[in-house]
């Protein structure tokens, strides 16, 4: 057993003992040529511009809280909703960093940007989309690890760097405002077109009411409260449906708000079922059922229209006011020192690498000579 354990490491340390004989052998040219290959690494690095960073740290931009509140809280005749106001609509929305460095990433700021700086010009490029790919291939933004958005900008020139990353900034805070005052307007016209209908029907209501006459056993047997009471309901859910619709175009589907929303609109038509099941108009008949219903329709549309007209007022303030907040925390400056080529990096690695392969090589020569032998 000992012998034939010593047969078989022997070529281990024979074949050990060749490779080093061998580096050895060639130790001058093992040396030389890493160092001459990173000696031409770094000479040609002098042959790029030095680019400078132009860095931006700033806080993911915050949603005016009075557009979701406003939503969340509007309709007061309703029960009041489960969830944490502005705060918890927010949290049904994706990542909001990821959101925001994907405008930031978008073609609607770097045509902005193309456009402010005349980076066509700059970069010598005929076209606008290479101008983007090597505008984008100069920034670098991401989510730090401490929440804030880092944006960082590579240029030739140290203020041109800390212009364009300011800029990012800036032109985000223009495309939010537009975003903004787009969003409102749109709720603005809906809930002024909700506005009209319920004014028409409310008018459309009361002339049926008129045409209906006074029927003084029914205003004694049936109180206006009564009836007032299944028309109010209606109308509520019929502004929470409207609700709805407006929610789901800024919130999540998993939404706390929005489920709560629909848990609510289940509830009132679940209310609305069971006052229809005591429907004093289902008791009467001819010129008193029309009477009952001629009142319920006016409360309806009278209800209807006041929800509708806060909801119009909220969406005019909201469309007078700013888009997200945005709030930098370091804007960037001149930059004082070179960022790229790193010269000192270049030099090591290609020394390193080198020397790898030159070994590598000597070796296989080495090998193939003693096979040929």
């Amino acid at each position: 057993m000992s012998n034939t354990t010593s047969t078989h490491s022997s070529p281990t340390e024979v074949d050990l003992g060749a490779m080093l004989s061998v580096l050895w052998e060639q130790r001058i040219r093992l040396v030389a040529v890493p160092l001459v290959v990173g000696a031409l690494a770094v000479g040609g690095s002098f042959l790029f511009k030095p680019k400078f960073l132009g860095e931006v740290r700033m806080m993911p931009p915050q949603q005016s809280q009075s557009t979701a509140s406003a939503l969340l809280g509007s309709l007061g005749g309703l029960a009041g909703l489960a969830g944490g106001g502005a705060a918890g609509a927010l949290a049904g929305l994706k990542n909001p960093a990821d959101q925001w460095i994907g405008i930031l990433q978008g073609r609607a700021i770097a045509d902005a940007m193309i456009e402010r700086f005349k980076l066509r010009e700059r970069y010598g490029l005929e076209f606008q989309y290479e101008t983007r790919d090597e505008l984008d291939d100069r920034t670098v933004i991401v989510a730090s690890k401490d929440g804030l958005i880092q944006i960082d900008v590579l240029d030739e020139d140290p203020k041109m760097a800390a212009a364009l990353a300011n800029a990012y900034v800036e032109e985000l805070r223009k495309l939010t405002k537009d975003m903004a005052v787009t969003e409102a307007q749109q709720r603005r016209v809906f809930f002024e077109q909700q506005l009209k209908l319920a004014r028409e029907g409310m008018v459309k209501a009361d002339r049926e009411l008129q045409g209906a006459g006074v029927v003084e056993g029914v205003i004694k047997s049936v109180p206006e409260a009564t009836v007032a009471a299944l028309a109010e309901l209606r109308a509520r859910s019929s502004a929470l449906e409207i609700r709805i619709s407006v929610m789901r175009t800024m919130l999540a589907d998993r939404s706390p708000e929005l489920q709560a929303a629909l848990r609510e609109q289940a509830e009132l038509r679940a209310q609305v079922a069971r006052l229809e099941k005591t429907d004093p108009a289902k008791a009467a008949s001819g010129q008193a059922e029309a009477y009952i219903n001629a009142v319920r329709n006016v409360k309806y549309y009278e209800t209807l229209f006041e929800i509708m007209a806060r909801q119009y007022e909220l969406a005019r303030a909201d469309e007078a006011r700013d888009g997200a907040l945005i709030q930098v925390v370091d804007e960037a400056v001149e930059a004082e020192r070179k960022t790229t080529p790193k010269r000192g990096l270049i030099g090591v690695v290609s020394t390193g690498v080198t020397f790898v392969l030159t070994a590598f090589v000597l070796l296989l020569r080495a090998r193939r000579r003693l096979m040929v032998a």
